[in-house]
């Protein structure tokens, strides 16, 4: 993490083009491990961004890391870029749910529910595909949840689909609860109140917020 921005840029184009992928990975993963706990999140969104156009990596390997450049973007608060970069690598691993083609039918979403139950373009390695699968469910978790602010529920709604299909077929518990809440939170905000009450069906609720009913009656 001593070195400087360009010194690390210059260190990555020597070794990618001969460097064996396992190794490139690993290399780049860790670099970009230091520089964000060293408070460098800009030089290594940079770094990421640079790795991801290297065409000799397979696009699980590529897109994942477009992913943690938008995971990271988020983190320094910008919140728009992130969203353009989730996009981006969503449609990288071909599984963008809001293709410009396909946006007034099903057929964009209808491709990626497909795809993710392909597990070709998958990493093979049983920790490579956990730690990809996390990233792509965190990643379409928040992009859906941008997606509501939205002029349009179509995007929410896409977004959404795609990370209950994932989550049911890869997710953990946790991850399962997660989306079921971000459905009954976006079908409420949508008006779709019975959807969400079904989507909700078996959590935990908190106590109402009792309303005063002189105040109510206004």
């Amino acid at each position: 993490a001593a070195l400087g921005q360009w010194e690390v840029q210059a260190v990555l184009e020597h070794v990618a083009p001969s460097e064996p992928e396992g190794r490139l990975a690993r290399w780049l993963d860790g670099v970009v491990a230091l520089l964000s706990a060293s408070g460098r999140g800009p030089e290594a969104a940079k770094l990421l961004a640079s790795a991801a156009t290297l065409r000799r990596l397979p696009a699980w390997r590529t897109g994942g890391w477009m992913l943690r450049q938008g995971e990271m973007l988020n983190a320094l608060g910008d919140g728009d870029g992130a969203r353009r970069q989730f996009e981006q690598g969503l449609h990288h691993l071909g599984l963008n749910p809001l293709s410009p083609r396909d946006e007034a039918t099903g057929h964009g979403l209808l491709r990626s529910v497909a795809r993710t139950a392909r597990p070709r373009p998958w990493p093979t390695n049983p920790v490579h595909r956990q730690a990809f699968t996390r990233v792509l469910l965190r990643c379409l978790m928040f992009l859906a949840q941008q997606h509501t602010f939205a002029p349009q529920t179509l995007a929410a709604a896409r977004t959404q689909a795609l990370t209950s299909v994932l989550t049911l077929r890869t997710g953990s518990k946790g991850e399962r609860l997660a989306a079921r809440i971000g459905n009954a939170y976006g079908a409420a905000l949508f008006g779709f109140p019975h959807i969400a009450s079904a989507a909700s069906h078996g959590l935990e609720h908190p106590p109402r917020i009792r309303g005063d009913p002189f105040l109510d009656a206004f």
